[in-house]
C-alpha cells in the first residue's frame, strides 16, 4: 500500500477527470504502512500549510481546470513519476481544487452513506456540548481510514481558520 503506482486510480481506468467516482480511501497509497491518511491529502495539505494559510480564499477560489486535471493525471501515474518542482503545484487554488476534488470523487462520503443522515442530524443539536458530543462519538464510528483522514483534515482546516483574519476562510466558510 506504501507509495503504490497511482493515486488512489479507479478501476476503470479512465482519467481521473473524468471518473464518475474514485477509489476507496483504503486503497489510497500513503506515506507509510501505518498510516492511514492518503499520501495525496497529505501533500495537498503540506503545500497549501506553507505556502498559503495567509493567501484570501484558499478553499474559495477554484483553480484552473486543466492544471488540476493535469497534476491528477501526473499523480495516477505514481508519485514517483511526479515532478514537484513543477510550478503548478505552487499554484494554491490548484492545489486545493485538487484537494477538493479528491474528496468529491471518492465512491463514499468520507462521512460514510451510511452515517452521514447522522452526522446531518446531529449538527442540528442546538446544544453546543450536546451536538460537539454526538459528533464526537458518531466520527468514533468511522472507518479507521475515514476518521484518520477527518481528523488530519479538521486539524488542517482548524490552522486555515486561525489565520482567517488574512485569508477570509472562516469556520463557517470551511
Amino acid at each position: 500500500r506504501v507509495m503504490k503506482s497511482g493515486s488512489c486510480p479507479s478501476t476503470s481506468g479512465e482519467p481521473w477527470h473524468q471518473q464518475s467516482k474514485g477509489t476507496r480511501l483504503a486503497d489510497c497509497p500513503t506515506s507509510a504502512e501505518d498510516d492511514f491518511v492518503p499520501l495525496l491529502v497529505r501533500l495537498c495539505v503540506k503545500v497549501v500549510e506553507s505556502q498559503g494559510l495567509q493567501s484570501v480564499g484558499i478553499y474559495r477560489i477554484p483553480g484552473n481546470t486543466a492544471a488540476v486535471n493535469s497534476l491528477m493525471a501526473d499523480v495516477q501515474k505514481g508519485f514517483q513519476h511526479v515532478d514537484f518542482s513543477d510550478p503548478r503545484w505552487t499554484d494554491l487554488n490548484v492545489v486545493s481544487s485538487l484537494l477538493k476534488g479528491f474528496f468529491r470523487k471518492l465512491p463514499e462520503p468520507l462521512l460514510t452513506d451510511r452515517l452521514y443522515p447522522a452526522f446531518i442530524d446531529a449538527s442540528r443539536v442546538p446544544e453546543h456540548s450536546q451536538r460537539l458530543s454526538q459528533l464526537r462519538s458518531l466520527a468514533h464510528q468511522l472507518p479507521k481510514h475515514n476518521f484518520e483522514t477527518l481528523r488530519f483534515l479538521c486539524l488542517h482546516l482548524q490552522r486555515v481558520a486561525a489565520e482567517s483574519e488574512a485569508n477570509k476562510m472562516e469556520a463557517r466558510n470551511l
